[in-house]
């Protein structure tokens, strides 16, 4: 058997151990073998000299902490018992329950679509406010001007003021409605975020 044939089934039996300690494990057997070959030993010489497979598995297991496989063990299980199938009784009791939770999705993706629709009527009808008084002043100032010209002086310059108020107002107004608009939506933002953790947990980071 050579290096490469001695080092693959090393590999194979240590599967179970640590990966940084198979690896560390091959590196060592490696080193050995390069050395011996160094010094006028062939590779099927070299691996010989080694003693079996079974004797290296059995010492390199016996020199790893206790401790350490326990843990490995411990993790391993519990990745197996995470990714396991459903029992067939919790497929049971979700058919079972599924009337109840089915009904409770329903209630709060409506309540969502209630509050998300009525924070987007604020938004519209704040605009359409603001809308309506741009149009009225700028209908102001156009009916002052008229006025002007067919010779009523005085209603014109009322009109054309209280138009150019109105224009004013709207276009401040526009400014307050846009972040009364930016805040509501970052409240809806906030709500739908909160309620996806409540619903689906919070994602582990990596």
């Amino acid at each position: 058997m050579n290096k490469l044939e001695f080092l693959d089934k090393l590999s194979e039996r240590l599967a179970g151990i640590p990966e940084a300690d198979r690896r560390m494990t091959l590196d060592y057997y490696n080193e050995i073998i390069d050395d011996r070959i160094e010094s006028g030993f062939s590779e099927e010489e070299a691996v010989k000299a080694l003693g079996s497979l079974d004797s290296i598995v059995s010492q390199v297991v016996f020199d790893m902490p206790a401790k350490r496989l326990a843990k490995e063990q411990a993790e391993k299980e519990k990745k197996e018992k995470s990714r396991r199938s459903p029992q067939g009784w919790e497929i049971l009791l979700l058919i079972l329950g599924a009337p109840l939770w089915i009904s409770l999705l329903i209630t709060v993706f409506a309540i969502i679509l209630s509050v998300l629709i009525a924070i987007g009527a604020v938004v519209v009808s704040l605009y359409a406010i603001d809308f309506a008084v741009a149009i009225s002043g700028l209908a102001l100032i156009l009916a002052g001007i008229i006025l002007f010209i067919t010779g009523h002086p005085i209603p014109a310059w009322f009109s054309f003021g209280v138009g150019l108020i109105l224009v004013g107002v709207s276009i401040l107004a526009f400014l307050a409605f846009g972040l009364i608009a930016k805040g509501l939506f970052y409240v809806s933002k906030m709500m739908l975020r909160g309620i996806r953790r409540v619903l689906f947990g919070r994602r582990n980071k990596k």
